[in-house]
């Protein structure tokens, strides 16, 4: 499951790891794409 910060409508549910890769986008690009500029608070 993937959302951003306070945005309940964000939510994004995968099945797996994959999935949720193929599925994120920030700012039109693939969360992949922009990995080293996301900051993780909590796991």
């Amino acid at each position: 499951m993937f959302w951003k910060f306070y945005d309940s409508t964000s939510e994004i549910i995968g099945e797996d790891l994959q999935d949720l890769l193929r599925k994120v986008k920030l700012d039109n690009k693939f969360i992949k794409e922009v990995w080293e500029l996301i900051e993780i608070d909590v796991m």
